[in-house]
């Protein structure tokens, strides 16, 4: 399966380019939809970890923390430089052993 490249918004080709050209894409291993039908990241920690790096360089005073990004207990945890906090369990397995994590209620991706 095909990796799936999501946006945190829904853009035109030119934003999609710099986002793809500046890391500010998400790479998902896969996608599911929640209940509202909005689409649902599939990824690994390490995936997550380069999104929130690639928007704190781009965005050094928005609210990404690539210090506030944990993994233990079967789980993803991530809490942003407001306290916001989030935690994703695992839901799968790449073939290579690397958990996948379900990435739900932090905000709409388009493709």
């Amino acid at each position: 399966m095909s990796p799936v490249i999501l946006y945190v918004d829904d853009m035109d080709a030119c934003e999609r380019a710099d986002h793809d050209r500046y890391g500010l894409a998400l790479t998902a291993d896969r996608i599911d939809y929640d209940e509202s039908g909005n689409i649902v990241p599939i990824i690994t920690a390490e995936e997550w970890r380069a999104f929130v790096r690639a928007w704190r360089w781009n965005d050094p005073n928005g609210t990404h923390n690539p210090n506030g990004i944990t993994v233990g207990d079967g789980a993803l945890m991530y809490t942003d430089t407001e306290g916001f906090r989030c935690v994703w369990s695992v839901v799968g397995m790449r073939a290579d052993g690397q958990p996948l994590y379900r990435i739900d209620n932090y905000g709409i991706w388009y493709r």
